[in-house]
């Protein structure tokens, strides 16, 4: 999405998670200070100034920031699912009873 400065824009992250913490997604409103150096201000978040980071979603709806959320959670789900498939495969195959 190509920036402009003044513009408020609505920005998409999300996180796979860990042992420790759940996959988790973020919509966070910004405004664009500068759009040439990427420069953002959120109000939501004490009006933190900022420069955004190439893995976060840029998006000029908030429906669309969530959705992007929701198909990389979707896929990053997809990819998990097929890596147990694999290791289940492989258990299969030494004769190990998975549960």
């Amino acid at each position: 999405m190509i920036l402009h400065d003044g513009e408020t824009v609505y920005l998409s992250f999300t996180s796979a998670g860990n042992y420790h913490e759940p996959p988790r997604a973020w919509v966070t409103e910004a405004i664009v200070l500068d759009a040439t150096h990427r420069v953002v201000r959120e109000p939501e978040n004490g009006d933190r100034v900022r420069v955004l980071s190439d893995i976060e979603g840029v998006h000029q709806c908030k429906a669309a920031a969530w959705a992007r959320c929701s198909s990389e959670l979707a896929a990053f789900a997809s990819s998990v699912r097929l890596r147990a498939e694999e290791c289940a495969a492989q258990a299969a195959k030494l004769e190990v009873a998975v549960a």
